[in-house]
């Protein structure tokens, strides 16, 4: 069969949004004998103009005329669908696939679903995120607010309702898309996971053995606050905090505190392999899922979980429960303390944990059964 992937980021965009779909499209046809091409099409332009696994790959770039670009600023997806349907009408068509998949965020070029249905394709949705109801997401108590909300409900839902499958990363993303009761038999789950390849001849870990060594690769926010752990920790030559990401100036100044700026994935992962610790702040959602995890879980670290909700609950305790080195506490001073102390005294737990399952290879097999 022939497939399409459609990614608004696809590598070499350094986001985490790239990630699953690219190792998708680059592995199907080794995991699958029955693709016979396996194409991509995205905004993101390319260095090398081939991909091994993947027959062609398309850049289509948005559209700064587009309407719908231009009426529904905040998703990008809209001003990239007016030459999505070019493409589809100029090249696709030429190419007959059996399959697409469709990856968001963002989400409104999934309106090329109308297209896929009058050529007969069939079609798989795939929520990174939840686009309407994502507790995240600034609630602003005013008539614009409620005519977003009930717009992005109606159009998450015209997009299962349209597709032939849904994807999501866990139960929790799942049950907070629109029309979930209606459509759940047609969405499915798979684990956004680690590149068991960016693992292979990792480097031995060196540790500090004066001070705890505390890592954290990637952005902080309001919700997702380091300041709690900082303080605890000020002034404490015991502890050291790493992070990896945009220089953040007021982190940088601060002792305890060593910032290394933003890495490509493969050095993040190798600078963290020296670490201890892993940390991991969330908001107390219980559809937060962080790639994070998967790749702390495949370095074999203590993995810290600080949380402004109720610990131990949610998709991370869902993925984390069974993890023998896995530690939570509420994000303040109090809590992050008392952790510390438990972890710097709790000797390093060598238990075998099947880290397989968390793997994108066992992702990818979970969608091409649903191919099936």
């Amino acid at each position: 069969m022939n497939i399409l992937f459609i990614a608004y980021y696809f590598e070499p965009f350094p986001g985490v949004g790239a990630k699953r779909v690219s190792y998708w499209a680059k592995n199907i046809k080794k995991l699958d004998s029955r693709v016979n091409k396996c194409h991509v099409v995205t905004t993101t332009e390319q260095i090398n103009e081939s991909i091994e696994g993947i027959d062609d790959l398309f850049v289509v770039p948005t559209s700064p005329n587009s309407f719908l670009g231009r009426a529904f600023k905040f998703d990008l997806g809209a001003a990239w669908l007016k030459n999505l349907e070019l493409f589809f009408k100029e090249k696709a068509i030429k190419h007959e696939y059996d399959y697409v998949v469709l990856t968001g965020n963002p989400f409104f070029h999934f309106f090329i679903l109308r297209k896929l249905n009058k050529m007969g394709v069939k079609s798989i949705v795939d929520f990174r995120d939840p686009l309407a109801n994502n507790p995240r997401a600034v609630k602003a108590d005013s008539l614009k607010r409620k005519i977003k909300s009930l717009l992005l409900n109606f159009v998450e839902e015209y997009f299962i309702k349209k597709s032939h499958l849904a994807v999501t990363v866990n139960k929790y993303c799942a049950e907070l898309l629109s029309g979930y009761e209606t459509h759940k038999e047609k969405i499915h789950i798979i684990d956004n996971g680690f590149d068991e390849s960016d693992f292979v001849a990792m480097p031995k870990a060196e540790s500090n053995n004066e001070a705890l060594n505390l890592v954290y690769a990637g952005s902080l926010y309001a919700d997702r606050s380091a300041s709690s752990l900082i303080r605890a920790i000020s002034n404490d030559e015991n502890y050291i905090f790493h992070h990896i990401g945009n220089i953040n100036a007021e982190l940088a100044s601060l002792e305890n505190v060593i910032s290394h700026g933003l890495k490509s994935y493969s050095e993040t992962m190798r600078l963290m392999n020296h670490f201890e610790v892993t940390v991991i702040f969330t908001s107390g959602y219980n559809f937060e899922s962080t790639t994070k995890v998967f790749d702390y879980i495949a370095l074999n670290k203590t993995i810290l979980i600080l949380t402004e909700g109720e610990v131990k609950t949610g998709a991370l305790h869902d993925i984390t429960k069974d993890y023998p080195n896995i530690y939570w506490a509420k994000n303040d001073i109090g809590s992050i303390r008392d952790i510390l102390s438990e972890i710097k005294s709790t000797p390093f737990n060598q238990v075998v944990f099947d880290k397989t399952k968390y793997s994108r290879k066992t992702g990818l097999k979970k969608l091409i059964n649903l191919l099936k």
